[in-house]
C-alpha cells in the first residue's frame, strides 16, 4: 500500500511539475495511457493522481472526453486572487496575537533569500516564487489555521503558472519585492493595519499581472485556433 501510495504521489508531483511549467497548456487532454507508458506504471496509479489534481482543480474531467488541464479565465483568476486576499487578512489577523520574535526574524531571513535571487545576473524566478509563497505560508502556519492553509494551497496551485509568468517581468518582480519588505517592516512595527492593506495591494498587483497574461493567452489561442471548449 505504502509503495502504491508513493507511485501515486510521484505522478501526482510530475503532472503538477507539468501544468506549472506549461509544458500541459490550459485546455489541453491528459491521456493516461500515455503518462502510464511515459513513466513506465499501470494506469491506475496515474488515475488516482488525476483524481488528486482534480481536487486541486488542476484538471477538468469533460464526460466522454477525458481529463483536461483547466483553463483559468480572467473572472478566475479575480475569484482566486480576492479570495486569498481575504483569507490572508484573517491569516495576519490571528498571527498578530501570537508571532513571535523567532518568527519575525524567520520572516526577515525569507526577505533577505528573495533580495538575493534578483540581484543575480540572471533573476531566480522560480526559486523566488516558492520564497513567496513561503514568507505568506509562514505567516498563516504562525496563525495556526491549517484548514485556512489548505485552502490557500489548493488556491495558489491554480494560478501557479500565471504566478511565475508574471514574475518574469522585471517591474512586477522588483514590485513583488517592495511589497515584501514593507509587509515586513509593518510586522515589525506591530501595525497590523498597514501589514493587511500592504498585503492586500500586493495581491491586487498579481492579480492586475496574472489578467494580463491570461487576456493576452486566450487572445493567441483564439487567432491560432488552438482555443477548446
Amino acid at each position: 500500500m505504502i509503495k502504491i501510495q508513493s507511485i501515486v504521489d510521484n505522478t501526482r508531483k510530475y503532472l503538477e511539475d507539468c501544468i506549472f511549467r506549461g509544458d500541459f497548456c490550459p485546455g489541453q487532454q491528459i491521456k493516461e495511457q500515455e503518462i502510464a507508458s511515459l513513466l513506465g506504471i499501470s494506469r491506475p496509479p496515474v488515475r488516482e493522481a488525476m483524481k488528486l489534481l482534480e481536487g486541486a482543480g488542476l484538471i477538468t474531467r469533460k464526460p466522454n472526453r477525458g481529463a483536461f488541464v483547466t483553463m483559468i479565465d480572467e473572472k478566475d483568476a479575480w475569484e482566486i486572487y480576492t479570495l486569498k486576499s481575504d483569507l490572508y487578512e484573517f491569516a495576519t489577523r490571528l498571527a498578530f496575537e501570537k508571532i513571535s520574535d523567532d518568527e519575525i526574524r524567520g520572516l526577515e531571513k525569507v526577505v533577505k533569500d528573495m533580495e538575493t535571487c534578483i540581484m543575480a545576473d540572471s533573476p531566480d524566478v522560480i526559486r523566488y516564487q516558492e520564497l513567496n509563497q513561503r514568507f505568506h505560508d509562514m505567516i498563516i502556519q504562525v496563525s495556526g489555521h491549517q484548514r485556512l492553509r489548505k485552502i490557500v494551497q489548493i488556491l495558489h496551485h491554480q494560478v501557479m503558472r500565471f504566478s511565475c509568468m508574471s514574475l518574469m517581468n522585471e517591474v512586477h518582480l522588483k514590485d513583488s519585492l517592495h511589497y515584501h519588505r514593507k509587509i515586513l517592516a509593518a510586522f515589525k512595527k506591530r501595525d497590523m493595519a498597514a501589514t493587511i492593506e500592504l498585503t492586500h495591494e500586493h495581491i491586487m498587483r498579481g492579480l492586475d499581472m496574472v489578467q494580463e497574461i491570461i487576456a493576452k493567452e486566450l487572445s493567441t489561442m483564439k487567432s491560432t485556433g488552438t482555443e477548446t471548449e
